[in-house]
């Protein structure tokens, strides 16, 4: 009973710890500009961009900045420094500002992290609403999401426009921490290599990636990730060490293998190109003392033969002299088929030592720590996901 009630209050105090946390998460801005359109629908542009506005602040994951709350920042001083001020005054109060780096311009101005901007444009059947959003960080559109109408467009307005405020919270980027692995391991995200830093988190579109990472002298890994905006993801890519004995054993084997095994290929080509020539070599001349013998063999038979009692001095010399030369040559390929079994054994040699002696040392690689609060985001994205978010 002890037990049950401890376990419950444990439940409690991480229930009551994961709220504190999300509730001290800061809410990045987000700036919403008016909806661009010609004057005959300007009252339906701007039910848009109110529209908008609330389905933004109903995500309740953003400061939501619309229009007169952004000039109402530049007036109390938030970005009263910021040299091109007036110029952006001036955009609040109606000038155009529909280039994207305008926008990164505006929000840097306002510090907010994101900007939104649209234009509604209407034709006798249809109504088109094009929502772009900005991320003032990477001057770089992350959506485009838009919505094409028939009919009475003021009836459905709202609720389409909320369907366009979840897509945009969709299309936000997730933060992703790595951990466990070397300060300067290679790491891909799907397959693709990317700028990796151990003191910042990757920023991956929303859904399920699979981030990969290696390094010379280390083994690969992979792991599974959700990203979601707003719930940073702490992953562990813990890469198992390899050792200069196993290096040392895939050479024995192979030629090269140790130093392909270490990522040291150009090495490693070259023993495997060097020991196949070399062992061709033995090859060439294990074939040729077999080719020696032969004849040896045939020229001292002939010269045996030699016995008819019409066989002159001369044949007989000249048969011997064949088979002494046919023995000649089996002793000097045999001696070159030693010579090639010795540079053989002596470049494996060397590569079975390279293998071992070469091998990087990982003994103080660093790894990048896990941080402080890795569980506790984590117990919070737990609790995310319970109640349906």
């Amino acid at each position: 009973m002890y037990a049950a009630q401890l376990h419950h209050l444990l439940i409690t105090a991480v229930i009551l710890a994961a709220s504190v946390i999300s509730a001290q998460v800061e809410k990045p801005k987000i700036g919403v500009m008016n909806f661009e359109a010609d004057e005959a629908n300007a009252t339906l542009a701007r039910q848009a961009t109110v529209a908008l506005t609330a389905a933004l602040v109903n995500t309740r994951m953003f400061e939501v900045l619309d229009q007169s709350s952004m000039a109402r920042e530049f007036l109390t001083g938030i970005a009263r420094q910021h040299a091109e001020r007036e110029r952006f005054l001036e955009t609040l109060r109606g000038e155009a500002c529909t280039e994207t780096q305008c926008l990164a311009d505006l929000g840097y101005a306002l510090e907010a992290r994101f900007m939104v901007t649209g234009n509604l444009t209407r034709t006798p059947r249809a109504t088109t609403v094009a929502v772009r959003l900005v991320d003032v960080f990477s001057t770089s559109i992350l959506a485009y999401p838009t919505r094409t109408y028939g009919g009475d467009v003021a009836a459905s307005l709202d609720t389409s426009i909320a369907g366009v405020a979840a897509e945009l919270v969709h299309a936000l980027p997730g933060e992703v921490y790595l951990y466990g692995l070397p300060l300067d391991a290679r790491v891909t995200v799907d397959s693709k290599p990317v700028t990796w830093r151990s003191d910042r988190p990757l920023e991956l579109t929303p859904g399920r990636h699979e981030i990969g990472a290696k390094r010379r002298g280390f083994g690969e890994a992979t792991v599974r990730v959700d990203a979601e905006y707003n719930v940073p993801a702490y992953r562990e890519i813990p890469l198992p060490r390899k050792g200069a004995g196993s290096a040392l054993a895939r050479s024995l084997v192979l030629p090269g293998w140790g130093q392909f095994y270490s990522e040291r290929s150009a090495r490693g080509t070259l023993f495997l190109v060097a020991e196949v020539a070399a062992l061709g070599g033995v090859g060439y001349t294990a074939y040729a003392n077999i080719a020696a013998n032969s004849d040896y063999d045939d020229a001292k038979a002939q010269y045996v033969g030699l016995t008819a009692s019409n066989v002159t001095q001369a044949q007989l010399d000249a048969a011997r002299r064949k088979m002494l030369d046919a023995y000649d040559k089996t002793k000097s390929t045999k001696n070159l088929g030693l010579v090639a079994l010795g540079v053989f054994a002596g470049i494996h040699l060397l590569d079975v030592l390279d293998a071992a002696i070469g091998f990087p040392n990982v003994g103080g690689v660093q790894l990048v720590p896990r941080p402080s609060g890795a569980s506790l985001i984590e117990i919070r994205f737990q609790l995310a996901r319970r109640d349906g978010r």
